[in-house]
């Protein structure tokens, strides 16, 4: 006797696919698309938030354009926003690290100058990134 796939997937006997598995087939499948669909609406961050040596000191809308000036250890660090994106425009640390990394935008990127302590950071999860790994 041939087995044919179905069989070699439900087992010796030929049982099919009933009403209950079915069901929970279906959900499953659902609940698994609408993890994906949900999870575009994490990438949005509105503001920008800045923190020195680890204190919130300013809060700005991404909407909003300027520059703004805070106070680290070593000085002056300058933050420009403009057409809904950041960068660290000048700061007084000696290899400039921090302004070469350029302009973010995304949801969960910042900007760090380690020497003058100044962390500039756009709060939430980017889209499509991972909660958790398990091994």
């Amino acid at each position: 006797m041939r087995s044919s796939r179905i069989t070699a997937l439900w087992g010796p006997g030929g049982r099919r696919l009933l009403l209950g598995d079915a069901a929970v087939l279906v959900f499953f499948t659902l609940l698994s698309l609408s993890f994906f669909s949900l999870g575009g609406a994490r990438g949005k961050a509105e503001t920008v938030e800045v923190e020195v040596s680890g204190e919130k000191v300013l809060t700005v809308g991404r909407g909003e354009s300027g520059v703004r000036e805070v106070s680290g250890p070593l000085g002056t660090t300058r933050i420009e926003i403009r057409d809904r994106q950041v960068r660290i425009l000048s700061s007084p640390c000696p290899l400039k690290i921090c302004q070469r990394a350029g302009w973010i935008g995304a949801a969960g990127e910042m900007l760090v100058c380690l020497p003058n302590e100044v962390t500039v950071r756009l709060p939430g999860r980017p889209p499509g990134s991972v909660d958790a790994l398990s091994r």
